[in-house]
């Protein structure tokens, strides 16, 4: 790939080439599509993306040939044989936005493109690369967040690996590394071919979400975003400090995205809110109550029309979790920590 790369800066990109086509380091149809794009673009840096094998046991890696002027980056494959042969094989000139996603993209460019939408915190464009029932809003809300809070990023070698691929489905590996946290970690992605094009159907978060725990841990005052809800499916969790009422930066920055997704739907949303087991029942009662209330008025703030959101208190009558007689008091502090909540549970089949 970094002689493609050099032969298109060079003084003769044409010459050099035809050079590394007769060497035989790239095909003739790759070449011809770098040259058309180097005359509109200037080659800037590379980026693996992620790899696959064929059938015939060669191992396929994709980069990204980023512009540094231009418009349109180059998606290239290099192939790497049984012999260690290596091939500059295919060549396509792609958007520099990495999320602007079309129906001609395959499985491996979808992964990409959703993996960055939630990098950046944008649900909306995630969610437009979703088929099925299987993720939910509240998976992708979460995600955003988790990825913002644990200062997720690819790794730079093999970032997306590929598990399996046939006609209608394929899966994928994303590995992730973070500055908080050495050990990578991974979330599972699983794509099928729809009328649309190519879409993520199902996410894997048990690895992502075993590294997010164990920052919250190290550092304290962090909980999980998402929580599963009684009625099925996931909810996205915000948090209170002790007898309190007002949202954290954290929770307004939740709300802010699942604000920007609910603007652009007619989706429903239920917030219940919930206190720890200190206090009065009547007492807890009224500040689940005016915590269910703070989220509504937040939302409606970013924009949500107010009857897309009911909202009720259930006091400390569902807590998440509980504890026991014997825990020390950090555990126990935790545990009512985790329970001082509200739960908002995304219906978007009303």
């Amino acid at each position: 790939m970094l002689i493609a790369r050099e032969a298109l800066k060079s003084d003769d990109p044409e010459g050099a080439m035809k050079y590394l086509v007769e060497r035989n380091n790239i095909s003739p149809e790759a070449a011809a599509a770098l040259l058309e794009w180097n005359k509109n673009n200037k080659p800037g840096d590379i980026e693996e993306i992620g790899n696959s094998r064929r059938e015939d046991g060669a191992r396929i890696t994709r980069y990204r040939l980023k512009t540094a002027e231009g418009t349109e980056d180059m998606l290239v494959d290099v192939v790497t044989d049984r012999n260690e042969s290596v091939i500059v094989a295919a060549a396509k000139a792609t958007s520099s936005d990495k999320t602007a996603i079309t129906a001609e993209c395959d499985h491996l460019t979808v992964a990409e493109g959703f993996i960055e939408s939630v990098r950046r915190g944008d649900m909306s464009k995630a969610s437009s690369m979703i088929t099925g029932t299987q993720v939910s809003p509240a998976t992708v809300a979460g995600l955003c967040l988790i990825f913002e809070e644990g200062a997720f990023s690819l790794r730079k070698e093999a970032p997306i690996r590929n598990t399996f691929q046939n006609d209608s489905f394929a899966g994928y590996l994303v590995y992730l590394v973070s500055a908080n946290d050495p050990k990578p970690a991974n979330i599972g992605l699983e794509l099928a071919r729809t009328e649309p094009g190519w879409r993520v159907q199902a996410v894997a978060l048990d690895a992502l979400l075993s590294s997010y725990e164990n920052q919250a841990n190290e550092e304290g005052g962090r909980y999980f975003p998402i929580v599963k809800n009684p009625k099925g499916g996931d909810s996205l969790a915000l948090f209170f400090a002790f007898n309190e009422s007002d949202l954290t930066p954290r929770s307004l920055r939740q709300l802010q995205i699942v604000a920007e997704l609910l603007k652009e739907s007619k989706g429903k949303l239920n917030i219940s809110g919930h206190t720890d087991d200190v206090g009065s029942e009547a007492y807890n009662q009224k500040l689940s109550e005016r915590r269910a209330d703070a989220v509504k008025a937040a939302l409606v703030g970013f924009g949500v029309a107010p009857e897309q959101i009911t909202t009720h208190g259930l006091g400390k009558s569902q807590p998440r979790r509980t504890y026991k007689e014997d825990d020390s008091e950090q555990v126990v502090d935790y545990i009512r920590g985790e329970n001082r909540r509200a739960e908002i549970y995304l219906d978007f089949e009303s």
